[in-house]
């Protein structure tokens, strides 16, 4: 497997521009969820995280993905907005139920003292590693290497914005 590759600049700015219209259309909407549901060992002592699914991205994002492999046209994807509050973050994990897990970072700027930071074991040398947050970023994980997001610190004057990619064969 790849296990982690990071590749900037990978969604077109008009397709991220329509993902923040549609959020910022649908701020009110009952189709957001939280972290609450999620596993206690992801959420720890975490703050909240919000979840709006964007079902009717699904298409258009993939092509992306099936730009960079071609065996992922044969994948299906889920796709989500996640807004990361202060305090929230993801512990150490390996997405076990799904292929492949990926994040594309929103934020136009993201300061790196602000944590969100990506975190990851290179297994190949057994150190951990770190992705910085930068915009339109994606980073994938397709061979369930441990990894984490650092605590969002609570200065941090913006909330983080990603895109969640779920890739299941």
């Amino acid at each position: 497997g790849i296990v982690i590759i990071a590749r900037k600049h990978f969604l077109p700015i008009l397709l991220i521009d329509e993902v923040m219209h549609y959020v910022q259309n649908n701020v009110n909407s009952p189709k957001w969820s939280t972290n609450l549901g999620w596993r206690k060992t992801i959420v720890e002592q975490g703050a909240q995280v919000s979840v709006l699914p964007l079902d009717n991205f699904k298409a258009v994002v993939k092509k992306e993905y099936v730009k960079l492999n071609n065996d992922y046209r044969d994948f299906d994807l889920g796709v989500s907005f996640y807004v990361w509050q202060r305090g929230s973050h993801i512990p150490w994990h390996n997405d076990g139920t799904h292929s492949i897990g990926s994040t594309i970072y929103l934020n136009k700027y993201w300061d790196s003292n602000n944590g969100g930071l990506f975190l990851w074991k290179d297994t190949k040398d057994n150190c951990i590693k770190v992705e910085i947050p930068e915009f339109n970023k994606m980073v994938l994980n397709d061979d369930h290497t441990p990894h984490a997001v650092s605590v969002i610190a609570p200065f941090s004057p913006d909330l983080r914005l990603t895109l969640q990619v779920w890739l299941d064969a």
